[in-house]
C-alpha cells in the first residue's frame, strides 16, 4: 500500500503535463507533439490507476518505460496485466464450474447405480445398464484427469460424455420396465382368451366340433406355458411373442364350434 501511494506521489508531481504544454502544442500547428501529448496523459492516467491494485507485477517496467519516454510501451505493460488479470479470472470461473460439473455427475452415477439395483432385485435385466454406467465412471476418470491437468474444455466434455452414458443407462431399465408390463398384459389377455374357448367347448353339444377346438386350446395352453417362461427369464419381447400366439389359438378354438 505505501509503494502504491508512494508512486502515485511520484507520477503526480514529475510526470503530470501542464495544460499550456497542448495549448503551445496546438497553437503552433504542431498535431505529433500534440498526439504525443495526449498519449502521455493516457498513459499516465493509467498508471495512477494501476498503483492502486494489489498484484500488478507490470506496473515497475510501465513506469520505467514512462521514465524512458516510450509511452507506447509502457501502454503495452499496462495492457498484459489486464489481460492477464482476465484470463485468470476466467481460468477460475471455468476451474469452479468444472468442478461443479464433476461433482453433479458423481451424484448422478451414484443414484443411477441406486436405481439399476432396484431393477435388478426386481427380477429386471440390468447387464446393459450396468455396462452402460461402468462407462460413465470411465468418462468420468477422464474428466478429473483432464481437470487435474487444469485442462477445463476437455474436462467439461468427458464429464458431459459421463452424464449421457448415465441418461442411457436410466433409459435401458424405463426400456425394460415397459417391456415387461407388456408382457404382463399379454399374457393377461391370452389367459382371458383360453378361459372364453373354455367355456364356449364346455357350452357346446357337438362332440366333433369340440374335439378340433380342444386341440386349438391345448395349442393355447402350450404357447402360454411358454410366454410366462419366457417372462420369468426376463425374455420381455417373446413372452410377448408366445401370448399372441396363445390367444389367437385360443381364438381359433372358439371359432370351431
Amino acid at each position: 500500500m505505501k509503494t502504491a501511494i508512494f508512486t502515485v506521489l511520484v507520477l503526480t508531481a514529475v510526470f503530470a503535463l501542464p495544460a499550456s504544454s497542448a495549448n503551445a502544442a496546438t497553437t503552433y500547428g504542431q498535431t505529433y507533439y500534440y498526439n504525443q501529448y495526449t498519449i502521455q496523459q493516457d498513459v499516465y492516467n493509467r498508471l495512477i490507476q494501476a498503483a492502486s491494485q494489489s498484484g500488478n507485477t507490470y506496473l515497475p517496467y510501465a513506469i520505467q518505460a514512462y521514465i524512458s519516454g516510450n509511452y507506447n510501451l509502457a501502454m503495452r505493460y499496462l495492457n498484459s496485466y489486464n489481460n492477464s488479470a482476465n484470463n485468470g479470472s476466467n481460468n477460475s470461473s471455468q476451474k469452479a464450474s468444472t468442478k461443479d460439473l464433476i461433482d453433479d455427475v458423481d451424484d448422478e452415477i451414484d443414484d443411477a447405480r441406486d436405481e439399476v439395483e432396484d431393477a435388478d432385485d426386481d427380477g429386471d435385466d440390468t447387464d446393459d445398464a450396468e455396462d452402460l454406467l461402468d462407462r460413465a465412471e470411465d468418462a468420468l476418470d477422464d474428466a478429473r484427469e483432464y481437470y487435474d491437468d487444469r485442462n477445463y474444455t476437455k474436462a467439461r466434455t468427458y464429464a458431459n460424455r459421463a452424464r449421457d452414458l448415465v441418461d442411457d443407462a436410466l433409459d435401458e431399465i424405463d426400456s425394460d420396465d415397459n417391456d415387461k408390463q407388456d408382457a404382463k398384459d399379454a399374457i393377461d389377455d391370452a389367459e382371458d382368451a383360453i378361459e372364453d374357448a373354455e367355456d364356449e367347448i364346455d357350452d357346446s353339444n357337438n362332440s366333433s366340433d369340440r374335439r378340433r377346438a380342444q386341440d386349438h386350446l391345448d395349442d393355447a395352453y402350450d404357447y402360454l406355458y411358454n410366454a410366462e417362461d419366457a417372462y420369468d427369464d426376463g425374455d420381455y419381447n417373446d413372452a410377448v411373442d408366445y401370448a399372441n400366439d396363445a390367444e389367437d389359438a385360443a381364438e381359433d378354438a372358439i371359432d370351431k364350434l
